[in-house]
């Protein structure tokens, strides 16, 4: 599924005390488990930007969003900022500068208008 003209790349940071700029809802198409890489190398902790136990999900956008060109969204995450997602599930991520995302939420099978539990939705609580 992974073609770099109909996919953006995102990046996971912790939160640190921020606030997300934009909030979007996207669809999990995929959800596997990252590899250590050759030897293991992919685990080691003195590498910088290194996630534990990291996940690779690719997203369908729900929501419309200026930022992102492409209809689909891939992020590596660690397995325990994700409990319970599944694939086919709906999440809501917060992004700061654009393809940095702080936080991630499954939003409720309830939920009918996305944009408005979007625009109320704290964000890890925050």
């Amino acid at each position: 599924m992974k073609n770099s003209k109909s996919t953006t790349t995102l990046t996971w940071e912790w939160p640190a005390g921020r606030k997300p700029d934009a909030r979007i809802a996207a669809r999990v198409a995929q959800l596997e488990e990252k590899g250590p890489g050759l030897f293991g190398i992919g685990r080691s902790p003195s590498i910088a930007g290194n996630l534990p136990d990291p996940i690779r999900l690719v997203l369908e956008l729900l929501t419309k969003s200026d930022v992102f060109k492409t209809p689909s969204i891939e992020l590596t995450v660690p397995q325990k900022e994700i409990p319970g997602i599944e694939r086919s599930d709906r999440i809501a991520l917060g992004l700061v500068q654009s393809k940095t995302c702080i936080c991630i939420a499954k939003i409720p099978s309830d939920v009918a208008n996305l944009d408005e539990w979007l625009s109320h939705w704290s964000c890890g609580g925050k």
